[in-house]
């Protein structure tokens, strides 16, 4: 089989494609024709040499759709199905491969009535299912909810926001850059607020009156973020794209407000098992849905792909379809 392969850590050049084994059938386990796997900004890390526990020549690849074709249990050939693969890695092939391998626990049929293309089906396993779960179960998000999305042109931030648009009543996205404020109207955010670092300070003269906040940017803003929600609101981080990953000299008692929850949402396989994939499909499907932007590469073009991804030029899912 074919495999993008990166044969060294450095830059997005390293990554080529190659004659690879295919993975062999194991009891208990899914051998799946991968049709698409979208991208993750962890996966940059990756190849830059920052995952300590991968050694070099690796095939990446956190997420996978496409066609089983050896399996047992409820599986059976020529089904579609979405694979988680990212807890599995470099055990695991990873999905940057024309055929890849997980246990039965980490792929999820798709339901034959779903007609939904392999690009937006690749959309599910990290982007929309990431926002749908950290929106209800990190946030409990009511109809009558007032959300801030706090790095709202992340993919998972513009999920957020279609998904919001459906079910809560008032979406506030941010953004560091006025020209991407339309890019968010779109996506389904009634308002747009301009992220100085100080968002809180706008958030109060404009009495914007939150009860929900999702941080997605991280560390470096939650402590503003915890100060824009109301007593009794809720902020949940599930996201850290903003390049400091803890906290220091966080004092819960000096940061957190009074009667303001702080929570946490990080997936995983047995949430997104848990995951109302029919529901979400039959939404997508008929409109009731609307993903963010899906920019569509072949896995010739993965240096390209993976440069769109670090430049922040994606503006949505970027998806490699073999």
């Amino acid at each position: 089989m074919q495999a993008i392969v990166a044969a060294e850590p450095g830059p997005p050049d390293v990554l080529h494609i190659e004659k690879y084994p295919k993975p062999p059938p194991k009891d208990g386990e899914v051998v799946i024709q991968v049709k698409a796997f979208g991208l993750s900004r962890s996966e940059c890390l990756t190849r830059q040499g920052h995952s300590a526990d991968v050694k070099f020549p690796h095939v990446m690849g956190r997420e996978a759709v496409g066609i089983v074709e050896t399996a047992e249990g409820p599986f059976v050939p020529g089904m579609r199905v979405i694979a988680i693969i990212r807890d599995l890695l470099p055990e695991y092939p990873g999905s940057y491969a024309q055929y890849t391998r997980v246990p039965v626990s980490h792929a999820r049929i798709v339901h034959p009535s779903c007609k939904l293309s392999w690009e937006h089906l690749a959309a599910f396993p990290e982007m929309l299912y990431t926002a749908w779960d950290a929106l209800f179960r990190g946030l409990r998000l009511h109809p009558d909810d007032r959300l801030l999305i706090r790095g709202g042109t992340t993919s998972v931030g513009l999920a957020a926001a279609c998904i919001a648009k459906r079910h809560c009543s008032f979406t506030v996205s941010t953004t560091r850059q006025e020209s991407r404020k339309e890019l968010l109207e779109n996506a389904g955010a009634t308002q747009v607020l301009i992220d100085d670092g100080s968002l809180s300070q706008k958030v109060k003269s404009e009495k914007l009156d939150f009860t929900k906040v999702l941080d997605l940017v991280g560390a470096k803003t939650i402590a503003d973020s915890l100060q824009c929600v109301r007593p009794y609101g809720i902020v949940c981080m599930a996201g850290s794209v903003g390049d400091e990953p803890t906290l220091s000299n966080f004092n819960p008692m000096d940061v957190v407000p009074s009667t303001v929850c702080f929570t946490t949402y990080k997936t995983s396989v047995e949430d997104f098992m848990d995951f109302p994939l029919d529901v979400v499909c039959h939404e997508v499907e008929t409109g009731q849905l609307k993903l963010p932007n899906i920019r569509i590469y072949l896995p010739s073009q993965i240096a390209e792909a993976h440069r769109c991804m670090e430049e922040n030029r994606a503006e949505g899912k970027v998806v490699v379809l073999w």
